[in-house]
């Protein structure tokens, strides 16, 4: 008689992210359909303003916007059981455009999380396994770590937040720790820390060397350095307050060499560069000091963003001639730009790499008390006795602002060069034919001696009209560079040549903008689902590892049949399999 063995095994279940279910919100408020909320002029405001967190669609009817709104309600029906917090809208623009006018938007349909009143707009292609995705992204849902290796790939990649909650407990330190991964900020400009979450048993956390209720940072942007929360786990704005302290990254990397979202966007006037070499002894420690001057200037004002270059992968000539930086003599060093028409650079008057020293330099060049560097010849005597005034780097910003009522129309250009030569003949002949003209002064600035607009990627020789004030600038496109075409544009200012690009310039980096957010939004989708792949194939030898057979349940281990052939193993003949099966289990009459 042959008998299946009985298997007992460890059933592991695969999923990305660790259900949101701590506070679960009242989804019978406002109008909806599927459980999702109508938004229409007149609840709008209301809906943002009392709900923490809604994910959104907005849609245009037509084919796309169908198509849009069949993919959201894929995903809602997917995050409606992982996240409790989250809340779901749609809105048809088509029919109610108010919303569009206090949350604009730049195409349709579109996918959109409101988080705290804050909005952000998935820039990705609109498929529901995306957008999902996305979601977990965006509202920095926990990653559930099964296995130790999903952990130390993780560190690779990003720093990490990561809970330690087996079977979720203790409980109101765990949904403190979701509550805080919900609330943290979310821009997809820069590389947010990822949060992930341990709720297996012991044997994870032995091969981590973590303790049940830990909140631990692993710091990418310091070399992999660990930070355990020492606070009380239930307190939820002490946790909120150490995270931020601890893993926002408030110091951006940047070579200088490509685009860097956050680095290359509007939003902060000045930029603070400190330049060190990554492998200087002391450069943990200056590090340590720069990002904790970074952190306390930031809880003040938004106006500088600090950012960390190494000299070994900055280009020399963008350090010497763009950052004032003698790369023999002044490394390592810090400098301040300023978004203005002039780049302005500043440095400090002594270096001091402490995180007093760093706030201070900030608070001085912010504050007007530090003149900007300024690469300039001695001027000349005599120079604005001449129909075209001569501009040197420390007069040229003072010049163009303190001509309030005049136009200056100024060549850059550098002495010797045959076609700046040239056009410097013409401007002399245009500038004489204008002398009494109190419209406009001609001037001219040698740009291989002299900061001018170095930075604004102005080639030499260029002739640019600056309008009364310093306020705007169009650099003269014309086909011809005589005298007589330089007169027509100043006069007519600057009408007798074709548009400028400005305006089709703002445009071009705002869809750049949009398609390297789409792209970085791509490239992090695709990461998580590649890992999501990657976790469920090592879950699974994981699991083929873990089958474990119960001992005594086949016929040759139960007790009373070992018993029995001890008894009868001398004489095989005795051996009588049914009464043998009788006297184990019982004689049953059929």
């Amino acid at each position: 008689m042959t008998m299946n063995k009985i298997l007992f095994m460890v059933f592991l279940v695969s999923i990305t992210v660790v259900d949101l279910t701590h506070g679960k919100i009242d989804r019978t408020t406002y109008a909806r359909e599927d459980e999702v909320l109508v938004v229409d002029d007149w609840n709008y405001k209301n809906i943002v303003k009392n709900i923490n967190f809604i994910f959104t669609v907005c849609y245009e009817k037509g084919r796309e916007g169908k198509l849009a709104l069949e993919e959201f309600m894929k995903a809602k029906a997917v995050l409606i059981n992982e996240c409790e917090d989250l809340d779901f809208a749609r809105v048809d623009i088509s029919k109610y455009a108010e919303p569009r006018k206090d949350y604009p938007m730049v195409l349709t349909p579109c996918i959109r999380l409101f988080k705290k009143n804050k909005f952000f707009d998935y820039h990705g292609e609109i498929i529901a396994k995306h957008i999902i995705t996305w979601a977990h992204r965006a509202m920095n849902m926990p990653l559930d770590i099964k296995v130790s290796k999903e952990l130390e790939e993780l560190k690779k990649s990003t720093s990490v937040i990561l809970g330690v909650f087996p079977n979720k407990s203790p409980q109101r330190e765990y949904e403190t720790f979701i509550e805080a991964s919900e609330n943290y900020v979310y821009d997809p400009k820069i590389e947010l820390p990822r949060f992930a979450v341990i709720t297996t048993q012991s044997r994870v956390l032995r091969e981590l060397g973590v303790s049940e209720g830990q909140v631990i940072i692993y710091k990418k942007f310091q070399h992999g350095e660990k930070v355990v929360f020492q606070g009380n786990g239930r307190d939820g704005a002490a946790l909120e307050k150490f995270l931020d302290d601890e893993s926002y990254p408030y110091v951006h990397k940047h070579d200088f060499r490509g685009i860097h979202k956050k680095v290359n966007s509007l939003e902060a006037r000045y930029r603070h560069v400190l330049f060190m070499d990554g492998d200087d002894p002391s450069f943990k420690a200056t590090y340590k000091s720069y990002r904790d001057a970074a952190r306390t200037y930031s809880a003040k004002s938004k106006d500088v963003l600090f950012v960390y270059s190494d000299p070994k992968e900055v280009p020399e000539d963008t350090m010497t001639g763009y950052f004032h930086i003698d790369l023999t003599r002044d490394l390592p060093c810090n400098r301040i730009i300023k978004r203005d028409r002039f780049n302005s650079k500043f440095r400090p008057s002594r270096l001091d790499l402490s995180s007093s020293g760093f706030l201070k330099f900030t608070e001085d060049v912010v504050g007007g008390k530090i003149t900007r560097s300024i690469k300039s010849e001695v001027q000349p005597s005599g120079w604005d006795r001449t129909d075209v005034k001569y501009l040197v780097g420390t007069t040229y910003e003072s010049f163009i602002f303190q001509n309030k009522q005049k136009s200056v129309f100024i060549l850059y250009y550098g002495p010797g060069q045959q076609q700046s030569d040239e056009i410097a003949m013409e401007l002399e002949k245009a500038a004489y034919d204008m002398r009494n003209d109190r419209t406009v002064v001609f001037a001219k600035l040698d740009v291989v001696q002299n900061d001018g607009e170095i930075g604004s990627e102005l080639q030499y020789p260029s002739l640019v009209l600056h309008f009364p004030g310093g306020q705007r600038s169009k650099t003269y496109n014309g086909a011809e560079f005589k005298a007589e075409a330089f007169t027509r544009f100043v006069t007519s200012g600057g009408t007798s040549t074709p548009p400028d690009a400005y305006e089709r310039m703002m445009s071009d980096i705002e869809e750049d903008m949009s398609k390297a957010e789409a792209q970085l939004e791509a490239e992090l989708i695709k990461a998580d689902e590649e890992r999501e792949a990657l976790w469920e194939q090592d879950e699974k030898e994981a699991l083929e590892k873990s089958l474990v057979r119960e001992y005594g349940q086949t016929m040759d281990e139960l007790p009373e049949h070992i018993k029995y052939e001890r008894e009868h193993g001398e004489n095989p003949l005795e051996h009588d399999p049914e009464e043998h099966v009788n006297a184990a289990i019982g004689h049953y009459e059929f």
